[in-house]
């Protein structure tokens, strides 16, 4: 009976010890370690307690799939603090910034920023041709819902198909049209070539400001019941554009002669 119950103790130690050494999962630190002792367990994991001594292992699975990516792949997220699981660009798509130098701890776009990317096709070459591009939102989208082809916006600058004069608005200045039939607008003031201009017209308005009267071609049969002010020519000499008022109509009169005072406006059409 005494020899059975040392016999049962030491099979009891022994299945103890080494139940506990297959349980293990903490730390295993043995009294007197040696270089290159590591311990093996249930889960076939190897632990080493000797930092010099790197474990040789097959392939590293995540739920069942091999992965692919090389140390230093891995060592690009070196200070990443991005979850991985918020992220939902595909391979391909993060493939899309292969060759770029861009340093990780650089990066401060949000999983929500960085998502923006996820189904974009376009390829390199086509997102540099952003690059330089300094329009504003507000005139990129004056474009919005423009269905004209590239012919039909190209016959809208000058010399090809139409062409559109510009247009620059100038002030007549100071004129007395009371004391003055002749107003001179010359070329320091408009700052357009006389062989440009292909239209002149304007506005003059009384001492009062209350009415304004347009720039005629021709004058009126009724002179008195009119300005009658009308562009003559525009000549070669300093550019000038010559206003005359009709003597006896009614700019011809005290309410037109105020001075210091601008008389209207000229708009003038030309060509570049």
């Amino acid at each position: 009976m005494k020899r059975f119950s040392i016999a049962l103790f030491a099979a009891f130690l022994l299945f103890g010890c080494a139940h506990q050494g297959l349980e293990q999962t903490g730390a295993w630190t043995p009294a007197s370690p040696a270089a290159g002792i590591q311990a093996r367990y249930l889960d076939d994991a190897v632990r080493t307690n000797n930092a010099a001594i790197d474990a040789v292992f097959g392939d590293l699975l995540d739920a069942g799939a091999a992965v692919t990516s090389t140390a230093a792949e891995l060592n690009l997220l070196d200070g990443a603090t991005l979850a991985v699981a918020s992220v939902t660009a595909s391979a391909a798509e993060l493939n899309l910034l292969d060759g770029a130098t861009l340093a990780v701890a650089s990066v401060t776009a949000s999983a929500a920023e960085l998502n923006i990317l996820d189904g974009v096709t376009a390829s390199a070459a086509e997102l540099n041709i952003l690059d330089g591009v300094t329009a504003s939102a507000a005139e990129l989208n004056i474009t919005d819902g423009v269905t004209a082809t590239a012919t039909e916006i190209n016959k809208s600058s000058d010399g090809v198909g139409v062409t559109i004069p510009r247009q620059k608005i100038v002030e007549i200045g100071d004129w007395d049209m009371d004391a003055d039939s002749t107003k001179y607008v010359d070329g320091s003031t408009h700052g357009i070539t006389y062989s440009k201009v292909v239209g002149i017209r304007g506005m003059v308005r009384n001492d009062a400001g209350t009415i304004h009267y347009c720039i005629t071609p021709m004058w009126h049969a009724t002179s008195s019941d009119y300005p009658n002010v009308r562009v003559q020519f525009i000549s070669s000499t300093l550019d000038r554009i010559t206003l005359i008022r009709q003597t006896g109509g009614s700019a011809d009169s005290m309410d037109f002669n105020a001075t210091s005072y601008n008389r209207g406006w000229l708009v003038i059409d030309y060509i570049d």
